[in-house]
């Protein structure tokens, strides 16, 4: 009896191509879900970091003084209007090519993601949100005391 024709031979075929397949898929799905938490991870980074940097009293003035120390690797640039014109303002002497209607957006109040590609060739993550120089963002209601607090429950 030839082997190539065995039942033994066939049912070892099918068993292989069925198994590739599925560890295909396995693999497959794994890196989609890994890949889709590391990014929705690198976004929650950056969005905690801005709202961070935001929340600084005079960071303009800190970054224009040359005392800002960022982290490593990250490039941080804001972008607003001064007098009708367009500011950057960069602790890094590096410069990014972004899409002015990414800059316009943020500035018009809406948060967006973004990735580019660097003059070296590196991949960038981008997180724009509108931004207010020297004016950040605090809420009344954060800030109420204890005995204010105690009053409005007696």
């Amino acid at each position: 009896m030839n082997f190539l024709n065995s039942i033994k031979f066939k049912f070892t075929l099918w068993y292989l191509a069925i198994l590739s397949i599925l560890l295909v898929l396995l693999s497959g799905g794994i890196y989609i879900t890994l890949s889709q938490v590391l990014h929705r991870s690198l976004d929650d980074s950056l969005k905690m970091r801005a709202v961070h940097l935001s929340e600084y009293r005079d960071i303009i003035s800190i970054i224009e003084s040359g005392t800002f120390e960022g982290d490593v690797g990250e490039l941080i640039s804001f972008y607003f209007y001064s007098n009708d014109r367009l500011r950057h303002i960069s602790p890094a002497p590096v410069t990014i090519q972004l899409d002015r209607d990414l800059i316009k957006e943020a500035i018009a109040g809406k948060e967006s993601f973004s990735t580019i590609l660097s003059e070296n060739g590196q991949v960038l993550r981008i997180y724009a949100r509108p931004f207010t120089p020297d004016k950040p963002r605090i809420r009344p209601d954060k800030f109420v005391t204890d005995s204010a607090s105690r009053r409005e429950t007696n």
